[in-house]
């Protein structure tokens, strides 16, 4: 359960911000997403400040996750950052990089620690958010294994994740993201 939260909560917190056509995050200052983990818990991710070209944002989880990381700290909640450059996003710095531009199919990029991260395509995805179309599907490779899926919807950004190794999933029950740029 450590490591799907650790993926989880790094996922959500390592996106950028794009043009509306390109946009499969739009994260802007005051941006909240709110996620549930059925039968464990909800958390939300929002973005609290902005410095530069990093992003702050802090993650909070509802009292069933609190004391699993990265939640560990006395009041269940995280704050760290992601930053972008030119079409790339990274979390923490470099050493993770969670999306490339354009989020096409086939696309393809590793990092220091996936060594294959592939778009695989756009589909429908419905969440307790609603439906939504043209969905891109990412798979994220770890030492040759499929770690985790996640799924980007324009103009919203993360809708789901799923981790298979132990077939835990979250899912995105509301967004509040505010228009204009960050």
């Amino acid at each position: 359960m450590d490591k799907f939260l650790l993926f989880a909560v790094c996922g959500l917190l390592m996106l950028g911000c794009r043009s509306e056509v390109e946009d499969y995050f739009p994260l802007r200052l005051g941006s909240t997403w709110n996620y549930v983990v059925p039968y464990e818990g909800l958390f939300s991710v929002e973005i609290v400040g902005v410095i530069g070209s990093k992003y702050i944002v802090k993650a909070q989880s509802d009292e069933s996750l609190k004391g699993v990381w990265p939640f560990s700290d006395a009041d269940g909640d995280t704050e760290t950052y992601y930053a972008e450059s030119g079409d790339t996003t990274t979390y923490g710095g470099e050493r993770s990089v969670v999306l490339i531009r354009p989020l096409e199919t086939g696309v393809k990029w590793s990092d220091q620690y996936f060594d294959s991260v592939r778009v695989l395509g756009k589909e429908k995805v419905t969440v307790p958010a609603g439906g939504y179309e043209n969905c891109a599907r990412v798979a994220y490779f770890h030492d040759g294994k499929l770690e985790w899926y996640l799924w980007f919807a324009q103009g919203v950004g993360i809708i789901k994740g799923y981790d298979p190794v132990y077939d835990v999933e979250y899912d995105l029950i509301s967004a509040d993201i505010p228009p204009g740029q960050p």
